[in-house]
């Protein structure tokens, strides 16, 4: 009578999901594993750029604490278009936003009785939030130059960007 020892080999008496972490050859395991590693390496740095939601100003669409990612490639052959929520680079507190691209390069903007216009037309906008408190005069665009605002109009800061500034579009 013989009797087997119990091995990682023996795949009836492991688990799957050892069997999966560890396989049959654990060279080749640390190979997987290192794979893995570069790619991540490689995606959040020079792809994704993962961010969190601070505040409030971009309620509804996105929650305070809410975690996103920004495609950093998002606009290499496009510019970004109206609609868009993007990260922008915030220069003054060294930080980066979620906002959402409203004007675009040579449009006049203008905010009156709480609705944004584009070129005189009001923009029909269904994912806001509250009406903006303030009201601004018509200005233009500059080339390469966006006009930015969160969703939730009555605490949200309106910003002019470059394109420079614009990091990237949020992938969900």
């Amino acid at each position: 009578m013989t009797m087997e020892s119990p091995s990682i080999q023996n795949s009836t008496h492991t688990p799957t999901w050892l069997r999966f972490i560890v396989g049959r050859r654990p060279m080749m395991t640390l190979v997987r594993i290192s794979v893995l590693v570069l790619l991540s390496f490689l995606a959040f740095r020079f792809w994704l750029i993962p961010i969190r939601v601070t505040g409030n100003s971009m309620l509804p669409s996105y929650k305070n604490g809410a975690i996103n990612f920004i495609n950093k490639l998002a606009y290499r052959r496009q510019h970004p278009q109206r609609g868009d929520v993007v990260g922008v680079k915030m220069s003054e507190q060294q930080l980066m936003l979620l906002k959402r691209v409203l004007g675009l390069p040579g449009e006049t903007v203008a905010v009156a009785n709480g609705k944004v216009y584009i070129n005189g037309r009001i923009l029909d906008e269904k994912y806001t939030q509250g009406e903006p408190p303030w009201r601004v005069t018509e200005f233009t665009l500059q080339p390469y130059e966006y006009f930015v605002i969160g969703d939730n109009r009555t605490i949200s800061e309106l910003h002019r960007k470059d394109e420079n500034d614009i990091i990237g579009k949020v992938l969900f």
